[in-house]
């Protein structure tokens, strides 16, 4: 298990400001697997926890090697562990107690529409809020995603998914609505994301949207941090 960090940028700064730490699984032979394929070997919720929590550790180790104080790590969480948040153990708040990295540093990621349980999703975000953390939902735009569950929820960001930006390319309509949709999500108080920016039109859209940040190929692929020597773990 390998990680690869993809920049986020804010537009306003032009610089990154964090990165999404990606895990990039390596078989016996050398060969790549997709993430998803590593999470469909887990047998059952134990297992799952474990592959998810272990993905964390390596991620927060590799991101802290790079030595760059300034900026936010964004961490997956599995929709199927994100319900047992707080329940088992305290690993989030041992984790980084024991590589003392400030809370305030890791932005939670939570794809709100695989959650269909109102009070579970309110429930794993005060948690995360709790220990200090950022909570960003994504996806939005995508599945069961609405407004009123960012009004109830009060995440700190909100990760507009690639779809949208897709329609707003190809669609007048929508290029236009995007922006009034960034703007309500600001009066949440959020922090706005839009991720899959692959193109300079793409980036222009996202730039005339009044979008916080942006996240895709235009600005940079997942890769190693730079300065960072990359821990792995072999099975």
């Amino acid at each position: 298990l390998r990680s690869h960090f993809q920049p986020i940028f804010s537009l306003s700064h032009r610089r990154a400001v964090g990165y999404e730490a990606l895990v990039r699984p390596i078989n016996a032979s050398g060969e790549s697997l997709s993430p998803l394929t590593l999470f469909d070997t887990a047998q059952g919720d134990a297992d799952l926890i474990f592959l998810d929590r272990l993905c964390r550790n390596i991620h927060v180790r590799n991101f802290l090697s790079a030595q760059d104080p300034d900026t936010w790590l964004f961490l997956n969480i599995n929709p199927r562990v994100v319900v047992h948040a707080g329940q088992c153990s305290p690993f989030f708040k041992v984790m980084l107690d024991r590589y003392n990295i400030p809370p305030g540093r890791i932005v939670v990621e939570i794809l709100e529409n695989e959650i269909a349980d109102e009070n579970q999703l309110a429930e794993t975000v005060r948690y995360y809020t709790s220990l200090g953390c950022l909570v960003a939902i994504d996806d939005f735009g995508a599945g069961y995603s609405n407004f009123d569950r960012i009004w109830r929820l009060g995440p700190d960001l909100v990760k507009l998914d690639r779809t949208m930006l897709i329609q707003a390319r190809t669609q007048a309509r929508v290029r236009r609505v995007l922006p009034t949709l960034v703007s309500l999500l600001h009066e949440t108080g959020c922090i706005t994301l839009i991720e899959g920016v692959e193109t300079e039109e793409e980036a222009l859209i996202a730039t005339d949207s009044g979008i916080d940040l942006v996240q895709g190929y235009f600005f940079g692929r997942p890769d190693l941090l730079s300065s960072a020597e990359s821990d792995s773990v072999s099975a």
